[in-house]
């Protein structure tokens, strides 16, 4: 079984589409059989066992493969810890998620509370202890109190002094501020300013997600005003960027006008609206805001992200009159943020020529 890789560039309806095409028989076999799961084929197949009263198997596929994920383990021992309970072993269940809570890890308290799982242990002595050492937990970490953290160059972007463009970013979902960081490192050494926002919606220690657009609105509005505050900014040259779930809501706040950007930067798109790219359309046709020049990249080895979709969004976007760039960066992940370095040079030159 082997594998054949080619990469071509084409011009495309007024966009340059640089991609790659992977085929692996191995990797196929390996999907049908279910001996690999992607996380969302996991989330998948455990919400259809769940759904059709088998928690058994879920928990038992669950278990099987947990030690495959290890970034998203305490979303997966919440979840093995809900199933137990859900069996009638909710002493088990308690014992996973203080494992958790004994390596640093707090949960939101959402998660804790409004189970329906959890609804009858919420009077139990033990359940509620675990809950107040949870809350000290999560009062204690400081970087709940860091709502966008940033980066600039030495002695730059100081008030008084000359202004620095503004790169404002979007973590992924299940990810922070922190996380999303060295995706946007290239353009403080090209003089930007960075500013990376942490989603309030936080589900647990360095996990957040974005599921309320509305309130990642607000919460961009009022962090960019308190950038302005402090340090010397060019609003002229905002381009808003983003990776994963963070990537769909920078384009929707650009796309509403919600933030005036010059750019948008969005590596391995995806999320709602990109599942169903024709939901776009009517967003575009109604933008009334500055020109707007976007550029897409794609991690050829991101299972996270349907191809078709974001070729699909680029097209929308050219023919709606937005000058788009999609450019497929071959052998990289997700998570593989340095490897983006040289992609986020172009993507700066193309979106401010």
């Amino acid at each position: 079984l082997g594998v054949h890789a080619t990469l071509n560039q084409h011009p495309v309806k007024g966009y340059n589409h640089i991609y790659g095409n992977l085929h692996c028989a191995g990797e196929f076999y390996k999907r049908l059989t279910m001996d690999f799961l992607t996380f969302d084929q996991l989330q998948a197949r455990l919400q259809a066992l769940y759904g059709t009263g088998n928690a058994k198997a879920a928990l038992d596929l669950l278990s099987a493969q947990t030690p495959n994920f290890p970034e998203y383990q305490p979303l997966l021992v919440y979840w093995q810890s809900v199933l137990e309970a859900h069996l009638g072993n909710p002493d088990r269940g308690l014992r996973l998620l203080n494992t958790m809570l004994e390596q640093g890890i707090w949960y939101s308290e959402a998660l804790l509370r409004k189970s329906p799982t959890f609804k009858g242990l919420q009077d139990d002595p033990q359940f509620q202890l675990l809950l107040a050492r949870n809350q000290a937990l999560h009062e204690a970490d400081p970087t709940v109190k860091i709502p966008v953290l940033t980066v600039r160059p030495a002695n730059r972007c100081r008030p008084g002094g000359p202004p620095c463009p503004l790169l404002f970013a979007l973590h992924a979902n299940y990810a922070s501020a922190h996380s999303s960081l060295p995706f946007w490192q290239p353009a403080a050494s090209l003089g930007w300013m960075v500013a990376a926002l942490q989603s309030s919606q936080a589900l647990w220690r360095g996990a957040s997600i974005w599921n309320d657009r509305q309130g990642a609105r607000e919460e961009a509005q009022r962090n960019i005003n308190t950038l302005q505050s402090q340090y010397a900014l060019d609003m002229q040259r905002l381009v808003l960027a983003g990776n994963g779930t963070g990537a769909e809501v920078a384009a929707w706040l650009a796309l509403s006008v919600s933030l005036a950007a010059r750019g948008l930067i969005l590596i391995g798109l995806h999320g709602p609206l990109t599942d169903n790219p024709a939901q776009w359309t009517s967003l575009l046709a109604d933008y009334g805001g500055p020109e707007l020049r976007v550029y897409l990249i794609l991690g050829e080895e991101d299972d996270t992200v349907d191809p078709d979709n974001v070729q699909q969004f680029a097209q929308i976007l050219v023919a709606s009159g937005f000058p788009t760039e999609l450019e497929i960066v071959p052998q990289l992940g997700a998570d593989d943020a340095e490897g983006y370095d040289s992609s986020v040079q172009r993507a700066l030159d193309f979106v401010m020529d």
